[in-house]
């Protein structure tokens, strides 16, 4: 382990213990066994409470093959050195984006546990892996949040605060009115309170449409980190 153990303070009913980057859980339980053989407490067992941040980085060039892309990345993290160091700081699901809609490329965006001062994201950036038989690039990258779904209209791509639209739509079923209002008005024009019609997806000409604007079943919704 190179984990170095820089200061120690104490905050409030324990002791925090500041370190060169993000422990594993390996070097958490070797700090805790001997923090436990100095300060023997049989009465009230010492645990640990991570103080962490998160840093967002990207992998460019990956290959970029259907339903490959994801698999190719995952034997990277468990052969390669800097994969397997990467694969024990990743904190959510990698998203993997088609750099764009001709390539043979895509973007992997990895959100990785880090010091507030980002020690982990810095070691890393710059590196390469090999992913697919091809040297893939570790860059820096900043967080993003994903396409914004307009709660008037129910279109991506905008807020509710610069929406064009001349009224609203509702979620479930794309008709102009309100959620609320939903059952009353499928009352009022005798249509069925449970069916649903996805707005983007009827727009869209897909035949698939029999969702709502918000189910995360939705390819729009399953796609919203996407850029493109």
């Amino acid at each position: 382990s190179d984990v170095v153990l820089t200061h120690a303070s104490v905050e409030g009913n324990g002791i925090c213990i500041a370190t060169s980057h993000v422990p594993s859980p390996a070097e958490i339980s070797f700090v805790l066994k001997h923090v436990r053989q100095i300060f023997p407490s049989p009465n009230v067992p010492i645990g640990h409470s991570p103080i962490t941040s998160t840093s967002y980085l990207k992998i460019v060039d990956i290959p970029h093959v259907p339903a490959s892309s994801k698999d190719a990345f995952t034997n990277a993290l468990s052969i390669l050195p800097v994969g397997k160091e990467l694969s024990i700081t990743i904190k959510h699901a990698v998203r993997f984006m088609r750099t764009s809609a001709h390539s043979d490329t895509c973007v992997a965006w990895v959100n990785i546990c880090d010091s507030v001062a980002g020690t982990s994201a810095r070691s890393y950036i710059n590196k390469t892996i090999v992913i697919g038989g091809r040297n893939c690039q570790i860059r820096g990258a900043a967080p993003w949040p994903g396409s914004a779904l307009c709660t008037r209209c129910m279109r991506w791509g905008h807020h509710s605060s610069v929406c064009q639209s001349k009224g609203i739509r509702c979620p479930l079923c794309g008709l102009p009115h309100s959620e609320a209002a939903h059952h009353k008005y499928c009352a009022y024009s005798k249509r069925d309170p449970d069916a649903r019609s996805c707005v983007n997806c009827s727009a869209a000409g897909k035949t698939k449409r029999d969702h709502s604007a918000t189910d995360t079943s939705c390819p729009f919704w399953q796609n919203r980190f996407d850029r493109d």
